[in-house]
């Protein structure tokens, strides 16, 4: 890994930590993840999977378990349509 890719994973499992003692909803996680600065897109995208991954090792509901799924699917299709129209402005 490299410094920066270090740094960045630091970031993600800092804002798990600082999550898990004042559990306030994805809401606010996601808002956190999107804070982190994280240029790459895949990056984002990586920090979102791992958030979510935190949240179902937590042992949420099925319908929880469903929302923060759907959630992120949305998160996930967002960054992509950012990714494509960015891969598009460069050709």
């Amino acid at each position: 890994m490299t410094t920066l890719t270090q740094h960045r994973h630091t970031q993600v499992k800092d804002l798990l930590s600082s999550h898990k003692k004042a559990p306030s909803g994805w809401g606010k996680l996601w808002g956190s993840v999107t804070r982190l600065k994280i240029k790459s897109i895949d990056q984002r995208m990586a920090a979102i999977d791992q958030a979510l991954a935190w949240e179902l090792k937590q042992g949420v509901s099925f319908a929880r378990r469903l929302a923060l799924s759907n959630q992120v699917t949305a998160a996930k299709k967002k960054l992509q349509q950012q990714k494509d129209r960015l891969s598009r402005s460069l050709h």
